[in-house]
């Protein structure tokens, strides 16, 4: 949107709100079209300068976040668009516990209304985590929370077989309240396609010389498990 056409919204709003005469429903139907060009611009800002929106104000934050809320059931199809991607996840793992518990909420109306958002966010946190292993531990468990709860939307994602192993390479975090939620949420993964790679993940984390008995006990539990889905699978067929 260029100057000249925002300039002529400015003042198609400033006479759409002092007229006092319009038909009250056709006053809001049109404030309401105007809002939707101010936010549809404002989104494509985010998708065509895709910073860092963590390194934004807390304010700012808060603006983007309701932007990509009201865009995204508008536009569904960003959601492949690795940009917008990248924008939630970054409100997603911002340091302030606010902005994170308005993204880790505003998961389950958005993971509902477009296709695909609950598995390309599970997918795209964890990788991020998985490279920046150092967010705050409070504001991780709010986000793996959420996505234990959205755990059937994201198995409807297409590459769902993929999906338990990109949850497990948040195991780098070194909290072990952390590393629990994101075995219970691999756990709530296993398909018969992606339980042996699993199995393996697991066996070679358990050997790295870092685990510590606590960990490995962990681990051990989660391969029990992965076990047991294999025999059940077997017995099936």
């Amino acid at each position: 949107m260029n100057h000249a056409a925002r300039y002529a919204l400015k003042a198609i709003r400033a006479s759409i709100t002092t007229n006092m005469l319009m038909d009250p429903s056709a006053r809001n139907n049109a404030l309401y079209a105007i809002n939707c060009c101010w936010e549809d611009e404002a989104f494509g800002y985010i998708l065509r300068d895709p910073i860092d929106l963590r390194l934004l104000t807390l304010p700012a934050q808060h603006g983007a976040l309701r932007i990509m809320q009201t865009c995204l059931p508008r536009f569904p199809g960003h959601v492949n668009d690795v940009r917008c991607i990248v924008g939630f996840v970054s409100l997603l793992s911002s340091p302030h516990t606010e902005v994170v518990c308005g993204c880790a909420d505003a998961l389950f109306p958005l993971s509902s209304i477009v296709p695909g958002f609950a598995y390309a966010m599970a997918k795209a946190y964890c990788n991020l985590i998985a490279h920046t292993p150092s967010l705050q531990t409070e504001n991780m468990l709010i986000v793996f929370d959420r996505l234990q709860q959205l755990k059937s939307a994201i198995m409807e994602g297409s590459g769902m077989d993929d999906m338990a192993t990109y949850v497990l390479r948040a195991l780098a975090v070194s909290d072990l309240v952390v590393q629990q939620k994101v075995l219970n949420l691999a756990m709530g993964l296993l398909t018969p396609w992606n339980v042996k790679s699993m199995v393996h993940f697991l066996h070679n984390e358990k050997n790295a010389a870092t685990a510590t008995t606590e960990y490995c006990v962990m681990l051990e539990h989660a391969i029990q498990a992965c076990n047991k889905k294999m025999i059940l699978e077997g017995d099936m067929h």
